[in-house]
């Protein structure tokens, strides 16, 4: 790093107002993000911050938000990318598969793509897609017309790495793209509503709109500007305890150690240096297993999403109390939740196996009652306390109400 480099990078640091320096930048997120009108658990915010870091790596960390419409994934989303600066993602709406091929021009490289809604893409779109993520570029051959007929044309390299942040309703993707990604559920819960609608009277909350943006702006700019070398000294007894029983976990460790470099690096002002490289601590892990530990198991179907136990659990306290079994419609209103979400998601339990439909077709009155599998609850990503034999430091500290 030259002097210049060097002094641009003490200025990102002046500019984080101490913020760099901070044993709980994460909480101070989420802090920042509930006192500015942020109804609810903060954790995909937060995801989308940590995993911003990773785009610096060679394999950065993609993330998929799943939700209903209309259920607060597109604000999760917008919300965690306020505190980064412009420059560390392109976002575009409504992308069509070919235009991911003309994007060289963007300038991709160590960026995060932000793609809203999966569903709009066809196949060739996520065959492209696949390419950029697992290889770190994209190139493509086309035919165009000449004077002598047909020639093959290659299109210009959209050099990466890239990461992606991307939106969808689906409940699962197509199995080659599920694995790339780890896929976060936005709380779907009438609890979670509640919040959300009583967030509209805090004039304050929504007066406070910028709270602490610029520095998190800064803090990323000093360490996206820094070196990136981090030591984890726990990474075998890790690895050790990782689940052999499901192959998709060799995808999932790499970003379990990318987010872990990337929360060191976030505290580098607090880290031990070990040959110019920072030295990822236990709470480096402790952050990272809170924020992702639930993903993981969903991910490999170790436990399921709360939306889908509430189906499940539905279903079997019905056919408990009536013997018989039970509609869509009684399970909406068993629940009081809107139709359309409680088709998806009894659909997502009948094929994962969770809730039997003895009725199936188009057309017909379904008929559920539980099904041959029991909801899962097993432990993919090994507690704190199991790595590390003592509770690791705690990483969370109170700065308010809850």
């Amino acid at each position: 790093m030259n002097d210049i480099d060097q002094i641009a990078r003490g200025e990102f640091l002046k500019q984080t107002n101490g913020l760099a320096a901070d044993p709980y930048i994460l909480q101070q997120l989420d802090y920042d993000l509930r006192t500015s009108g942020f109804a609810g658990k903060t954790n995909i915010p937060q995801l989308i911050y940590l995993s911003a870091i990773t785009a610096a790596f060679e394999k950065p960390v993609s993330v998929v938000i799943k939700g209903e419409s209309g259920s607060g994934k597109s604000f999760a989303l917008q919300s965690g990318l306020r505190y980064l600066p412009s420059t560390a993602y392109q976002e575009v709406h409504g992308m069509s598969a070919k235009a991911l091929l003309y994007a060289a021009k963007s300038e991709l490289k160590h960026k995060m793509l932000i793609i809203q809604e999966a569903a709009g893409f066809n196949a060739d779109g996520w065959a492209y897609l696949r390419q950029l993520l697992s290889e770190g570029r994209l190139t493509y051959k086309t035919v165009v017309q000449t004077k002598d007929g047909p020639a093959g044309k290659e299109l210009p390299t959209v050099e990466g790495p890239v990461g992606l942040f991307m939106t969808t309703t689906q409940n699962r993707l197509h199995p080659e793209d599920e694995t790339r990604f780890l896929s976060v559920y936005v709380d779907q819960s009438r609890e979670q509503i509640r919040r959300a609608i009583m967030s509209y009277g805090d004039a304050e909350s929504t007066a406070r709109a910028t709270g602490l943006v610029a520095e998190f702006h800064a803090l990323f700019e000093y360490v996206r500007s820094g070196p990136k070398s981090v030591v984890i000294p726990y990474r075998r007894r890790l690895l050790e305890l990782f689940p052999d029983s499901y192959p998709r976990v060799l995808r999932d460790i790499p970003k379990v150690m990318a987010l872990i470099e990337a929360h060191a690096l976030l505290h580098q002002e607090l880290r031990a240096k070990k040959g110019g490289a920072v030295e990822a601590h236990p709470e480096d892990y402790a952050a990272v297993h809170k924020l992702i530990g639930d993903a993981l198991a969903v991910g490999l179907q170790a436990i399921v999403p709360p939306h889908i136990v509430e189906v499940v659990r539905a279903v079997e306290a019905m056919h408990e109390l009536l013997g018989e079994a039970v509609s869509q419609v009684e399970v909406a209103q068993y629940l009081d939740r809107e139709q359309s979400a409680v088709s998806r998601n009894l659909r997502t339990a009948v094929g994962e196996g969770y809730v039997e439909n003895r009725n199936p077709g188009q057309g017909k009155e379904h008929a559920y009652v539980p099904g041959k599998r029991s909801l899962p609850t097993k432990e993919v990503l090994p507690h704190p306390d199991r790595l590390f034999g003592t509770p690791a430091r705690d990483t969370e500290r109170s700065f308010g109400p809850a």
